[in-house]
């Protein structure tokens, strides 16, 4: 061990890194001035074969030799070296000099234990010498057929791979990967190895606790994914291809891509995913005409304009969720599901929520029922004059219908909110204040024709308050309720049960402290672990090793505009609901003094899954079918969390499956159904037309605060 002197400061690690490119590059000066001596002609004949035997395979460098077929010039590679480097020392310096604070970004520790979890793995590992021995074996076993497979391929003879990616593995489509026999040996090896490992592992965890197993499976697999030879330069072909053709203009722009990417996140990692100038909202994406009709501290209501002469008398509500924002479902025109709603005679309303910030610090769940999904039901009353409305829940926002219905049941056996005597009106979201600081003015800003916008230079404007309860006789009735991958029963919440335990809920309760608010990137970065592979190693790859700007996608447009979590509601949602699963519970969650019983709701409910889904598993979501006391139908889309939902039928892709009868295990449900080919979207139309009401003219929206899609959806969290 090397003691550093007392009165020296370690250096940081960006200090070490530019001194590190500095000497790489005066290794390559030194190197550059010896001048050719020693130089490997690459025009020189190769030695001819023996006669009688096999040619071996493709060269390794042939497929990234110049046009006329020449090896590449090893000079010509110190240069191209020696740019990258000189290159980037140029980009580190200039990026320290723009922003000198981020290396004082404290890091967040290791809340999961991930490090004490491994340490342990490793020592039952070791005293379980049989089983390792097997495995060792096990491993030099697969090893000796992929050689044997390399040396008859070296030897020009037809060769089977020993082990192939899984279908859908993306990582190693280049031509090469199979082509070339090193690369090939690569790509089987790691393959090999990480089979063994993951084997090793699960064997090892047999018997622990199901869900520190789980922890230990899934961060292995996040380690096993971020090793790929895919993910290093050296290693991919396409990679070292493009190093070639552009004399490392690739490397250069993937380190000023990454650079920027760190700036972006004010030093935390933050990956661009699509391109940021190739949407507005507004323009391009969250386009669907209409107006803000409503508007209060927590979210605006949007009613949108119809676009057939008729319409179903009963309006639809739609209860997105509050992380991310609600234009998943209203992207561009061909796959927005908003105005595929709209075309088929619905009146659409949509709530927007506010992007929170430190004054929401004390926002509840409650608040999110009271001040959202209930003063919008008032509102589509108040602006429709209609006595019952379809109610749709996305994600979070159908966890948050299933509560909104049992509360209405209660509620509506008893009495309205003025005859009430044990009735206490939650208060605002800022007790006493509104959001931007300024005492309340007990009124709420509806049709008055002004642009509000969340501007703290804008106070006092559209504040819910105490004076201000709801009135359950000013709600229409729900005639019917529709869950799109809505969780209600947490108690198998799949990879996301990871990130759930009292550390890691406690550590993520101390950040919030300090701003009132989980940052957008938190969410961000737990969620696109989940899909490692798609959402941070394919990045890693397109931005920073082929130095390429990411395609224009909406949906990755959509999922980098991220939002701040309040932290009352957060906690709540993780302690309550996650660790604790109260809400399954008949009385187990209380809003506003009423126990909630999900078994006491008898709305007819339609319910959509998807079968790849990482956030809410379909078995998971499927329990509620137990649940509920009224008619339901349970739809189960091909695909998974996002790209099942946004899947209009014009892509006629991944289809779904459907089942009359919902039997206790989901795994029975899945052998009777019938798959059919396409969207689900219009199996859920026929069935939304039942609860849809007669026809009646078309109603045009009225003069609202702004157009759509309204100004709370366009605050970026930063």
């Amino acid at each position: 061990m090397i003691l550093a002197d007392d009165n020296q400061k370690p250096k940081k690690p960006i200090a070490k890194s530019l001194e590190s490119i500095a000497a790489l590059r005066n290794m390559m000066e030194m190197k550059l001035a010896q001048g050719p001596a020693g130089k490997v002609e690459s025009e020189s004949p190769a030695p001819e074969a023996k006669p009688g035997a096999a040619k071996p395979s493709a060269n390794l460098f042939e497929k990234f030799a110049p046009p006329e077929g020449k090896m590449p010039d090893p000079a010509a590679w110190g240069r191209i070296m020696f740019r990258i480097a000189e290159s980037s020392e140029r980009l580190m310096e200039e990026f320290m000099a723009r922003n000198r604070n981020l290396a004082d970004v404290p890091p967040y520790g290791d809340p999961a234990h991930i490090g004490g979890v491994f340490l342990s793995l490793m020592h039952r590992v070791l005293q379980d010498p049989e089983l390792l021995a097997s495995a060792q074996v096990s491993l030099w076993q697969g090893y000796a057929k992929i050689w044997q497979s390399m040396m008859n391929r070296m030897q020009g003879r037809q060769a089977v791979s020993a082990i192939v990616p899984t279908p859908g593995d993306k990582r190693f489509q280049d031509e090469a990967w199979q082509s070339m026999w090193l690369f090939d040996f690569i790509k089987q090896s790691y393959l090999l190895t990480s089979g063994w490992v993951n084997g090793l592992v699960r064997k090892e965890t047999e018997g622990l606790d199901p869900k520190l197993a789980h922890k230990i499976d899934f961060y292995t697999h996040q380690m096993i994914d971020a090793a790929s030879p895919s993910n290093f330069w050296m290693t991919n072909p396409e990679v070292l291809r493009a190093t070639f053709e552009s004399g490392g203009e690739n490397l250069v722009k993937g380190l000023e891509n990454l650079l920027g990417d760190f700036e972006k996140g004010h030093g935390q990692l933050r990956i661009t995913m699509s391109d940021p100038e190739a949407f507005k909202v507004g323009s391009n994406i969250a386009a669907t005409k209409g107006k803000v009709i409503f508007q209060n501290d927590l979210m605006q209501l949007i009613q949108y304009s119809p676009l057939t002469p008729n319409v179903h008398s009963t309006p639809l509500l739609i209860v997105p969720p509050w992380i991310n924002k609600y234009y998943i479902l209203d992207l561009r025109e061909k796959n927005s599901f908003i105005r595929y709603l709209i075309e088929q005679g619905h009146t659409v309303f949509c709530i927007s929520w506010a992007n929170p910030d430190g004054r929401h610090a004390k926002t509840s769940f409650g608040n999110y029922l009271d001040s959202g999904i209930l003063t919008a039901l008032r509102e589509i009353k108040r602006a429709t004059e209609v006595e019952q409305v379809n109610l749709l829940g996305y994600c979070i926002g159908g966890t948050l219908l299933a509560m909104a219905l049992a509360y209405l049941k209660v509620r509506k056996e008893t009495s309205s909110a003025v005859d009430r005597p044990d009735y206490q009106p939650r208060s605002s979201p800022l007790a006493g204040e509104d959001r931007w600081g300024v005492g309340s003015t007990g009124a709420d800003i509806r049709h008055s024709g002004e642009n509000p916008s969340p501007d703290p230079s804008r106070k006092g404007r559209g504040t819910q308050t105490e004076s201000d309860p709801i009135n359950i006789g000013d709600l229409p009735n729900i005639a019917s309720a529709t869950f799109l991958v809505a969780m209600t029963d947490f108690s198998e919440p799949g990879d996301l049960g990871v990130f759930i335990d009292e550390d890691q809920i406690s550590a993520i309760e101390a950040r919030m402290a300090d701003k009132g608010y989980l940052e957008a990137s938190s969410m961000s970065t737990t969620f696109n672990l989940l899909r490692a592979n798609d959402l941070i190693w394919s990045f890693v790859i397109n931005n920073y090793l082929l130095g390429k700007e990411p395609f224009p996608f909406d949906i990755l447009y959509w999922n980098s505009d991220a939002t701040n979590l309040p932290a009352a509601m957060h906690s709540f949602y993780l302690r309550r609901l996650y660790m604790e699963n109260k809400l399954a519970e008949p009385g187990g969650v209380t809003m506003n003094s009423v126990p909630l019983d999900l078994r006491k709701i008898d709305t007819p409910v339609f319910m959509l899954s998807t079968q790849d889904d990482h956030i809410a598993p379909w078995r998971s979501t499927y329990a509620a079918t137990q649940l509920y006391r009224g008619p339901v139908k349970f739809v189960l889309s091909g695909s998974g969390h996002i790209a099942g939902i946004v899947n209009p039928p014009t892509a006629k892709k991944y289809g779904y499956w459907t089942n009359d009868t919902c039997p206790e295990d989901p795994e029975d449900w899945f052998k009777d159904a019938a798959q059919h080919a396409g969207s689900w979207w219009p199996e859920w139309i026929k069935w939304l037309a039942q609860y849809g009401g007669g026809e009646i003219p078309a109603r045009e929206v009225r003069d609202g605060l702004e157009d759509a899609p309204g100004s709370y959806v366009k605050v970026r969290a930063v």
